[in-house]
């Protein structure tokens, strides 16, 4: 007898699958229709997106648009302390800028 995953979880995945789509000029396109590092900034300012798509789409940002995206978001993020004490004050405010100098350096 082998395993068997619960049919309520295959639903819910499915279910979560479906719901990773972008809105552009009023027409739904699933996450995973766009390929590896294709968004430019330009496209990603066009895209309406819900939670399941935001977190599925990084991977389909050029790098450029992911620099931009990256600093947006970490403008959100609460001050550090001096010195970082925790392990995602740490990532947020120390080793991604540092991330994000190498890349510019290598663009």
């Amino acid at each position: 007898m082998g395993f068997k995953i619960n049919e309520s979880y295959e639903k819910k995945k499915q279910e979560e699958y479906e719901l990773q789509y972008v809105i552009h000029q009023e027409k739904k396109i699933h996450v995973d229709d766009f390929d590896k590092h294709s968004i430019s900034p330009e496209l990603y300012k066009e895209l309406q997106m819900n939670s399941y798509a935001r977190d599925k789409i990084f991977s389909k940002l050029d790098t450029e648009t992911l620099i931009q995206v990256t600093e947006h978001y970490q403008s959100f993020c609460g001050a550090p302390r001096k010195p970082t004490v925790t392990y995602d004050e740490t990532l947020i405010h120390v080793i991604i800028p540092e991330l994000m100098e190498r890349i510019r350096g290598l663009s």
